[in-house]
């Protein structure tokens, strides 16, 4: 039995030319997820995706809420979970190559005492996360980089 991810249509974006096609009728997108994802939290096969970026013709990126990251390496015909350090809401990702890339996102302290940025980085083409320590950071929704030293980033 194949697994599969239903995703808002949006997310064909990522699929033009090389996947399903966005026909007439509106409704949700199902597509197909590797096997190795199956064994992933339902949860974050359910979550809400709020970015995505295509780099090239076939590596893609999506990132949603509790921390869910997925990738694709065929032009968004198949998409892999994969492993996050944080469990809060991941608003925005930005890859300068292959290998760099840099998510921002957060959520409500757990006391719900305010919210708290979240800043992850890769530089393993994105095979481990890691968290930007030690910045009191406001919820974060946008980030974009314009070379390896320079970027920005968006929040509250």
């Amino acid at each position: 039995m194949q697994r599969t991810a239903v995703w808002p249509t949006a997310i064909l974006i990522v699929a033009v030319g090389t996947g399903p096609t966005l026909g007439a009728e509106p409704g949700p997108l199902t597509l197909p997820v590797e096997p190795k994802a199956a064994a992933v939290s339902p949860l974050l096969d359910d979550a809400n995706l709020n970015d995505v970026q295509l780099i090239g013709q076939n590596l893609a990126w999506a990132v949603g809420d509790r921390g869910a990251i997925w990738k694709s390496e065929d032009g968004g015909s198949t998409w892999s979970l994969v492993p996050c350090p944080v469990r809060s809401s991941l608003r925005s990702v930005c890859f300068l190559t292959n290998h760099v890339g840099w998510i921002v996102g957060g959520g409500v302290h757990s006391r719900g005492e305010g919210t708290q940025g979240v800043v992850l980085y890769t530089t393993d083409e994105g095979r481990t996360w890691n968290q930007v320590q030690g910045a009191n950071l406001p919820l974060l929704h946008d980030v974009q980089f314009f070379d390896l030293d320079q970027g920005i980033a968006v929040g509250e």
